[in-house]
C-alpha cells in the first residue's frame, strides 16, 4: 500500500480474500495501532512498513 492511499472495505476484503467478518476487526485493530486513519467510510494509510522501519 501507498503512503495516504485511500480505500474502502471492499477494497481491502477484494485485495486481501478476508471476508467482511474478518476484515471490520482487523481494520479496526490496524486503526488502533496508528497503520490507518479512518475517513467517513474510506480508510487512508498513514504508516506503511517501509516508514515504520525507516
Amino acid at each position: 500500500m501507498v503512503l495516504d492511499a485511500r480505500f474502502t472495505i471492499s477494497d481491502a476484503k477484494d485485495r486481501t480474500g478476508l471476508s467482511r467478518k474478518y476484515m471490520i476487526p482487523l481494520l479496526n485493530r490496524m486503526e488502533h495501532d496508528g497503520w490507518i486513519k479512518r475517513i467517513e467510510n474510506d480508510r487512508q494509510v498513514i504508516k506503511t512498513l517501509e516508514s515504520a522501519i525507516a
